[in-house]
């Protein structure tokens, strides 16, 4: 199952508190092929705030789960983090 944050930083860091295995998609407000990327949750280039009000973030404890979502939304494969290595 995959949940999805959009202008909502506080039910991101919650969710990602209490699933802390989780792969994040990360993604422009409306989903495109052009920026699609997949996470780690404790992936150290998430520094900062999480910015739900700039980027999508669509969190699932299956990186498959983000790639159908992804596929799905875009018709795009998305690309994986090269620090974190999902």
């Amino acid at each position: 199952m995959t949940e999805e944050f959009l202008d909502d930083d506080a039910g991101y860091i919650a969710y990602v508190r209490a699933n802390p295995s989780c792969f994040v998609l990360n993604s422009h407000r409306i989903p495109s092929a052009a920026y699609l990327v997949i996470h780690r949750a404790r992936c150290r280039t998430f520094g900062g705030p999480p910015r739900t009000s700039e980027f999508l973030k669509v969190c699932s404890e299956s990186v498959e789960e983000l790639e159908d979502w992804a596929g799905g939304k875009t018709g795009a494969y998305p690309d994986r983090c090269r620090t974190c290595q999902p």
